[in-house]
């Protein structure tokens, strides 16, 4: 074997010895600080900030991301467990990527993917509440207007792929 083969091949294998069973590269603009879930590639950041529904949608988009869309329930474990990591008041609540503002208790992730874990949903009906929170005390989502939590904190999480 050449010697740059083999050099390549030992950097290789420290590579997934000190980075796990993959390797994978975080894309620029992902933030430095966001965190990623192994069982989808994506990464994942919670931000400890009050922002109404659709200004929250639209700070995740300039931070080319999107509002979190949880398609299973170990995603769900995962972004509970990223916001579980700052202390928070008992009603404290995080901005996900599902509405059902065109058609009421018709529930969309804004990527288009469906909505299949109904167990988690809380909704409350209501044509003012159309925007989801995931609550932190539970791993519920519940509906919210799209000012969202009053009593506790208003958090949001976005996800980049």
């Amino acid at each position: 074997m050449k010697r740059s083969n083999i050099l390549i091949l030992v950097l290789f294998v420290v590579a997934i010895i000190a980075g796990g069973s993959s390797i994978y590269t975080r894309p620029s603009y992902v933030p430095q600080d966001a965190s990623r879930f192994s069982s989808n590639g994506h990464y994942y950041k919670v931000f400890h900030e009050r922002l109404s529904w659709d200004e929250a949608y639209e700070r995740c988009i300039i931070m080319n991301g999107y509002l979190a869309c949880i398609t299973s329930q170990a995603e769900n474990d995962f972004v509970l467990a990223l916001a579980h990591e700052q202390d928070y008041p008992e009603y404290t609540c995080c901005w996900i990527g599902s509405t059902d503002e065109k058609v009421e208790s018709q529930w969309k992730w804004i990527t288009g993917e469906p909505l299949v874990m109904e167990d988690n949903l809380l909704s409350h009906g209501g044509e003012v509440e159309n925007f989801l929170n995931l609550r932190l005390a539970t791993g519920e989502w519940e509906d919210y207007p799209v000012d969202g939590e009053s009593v506790g904190e208003q958090w949001f999480v976005c996800e980049w792929d």
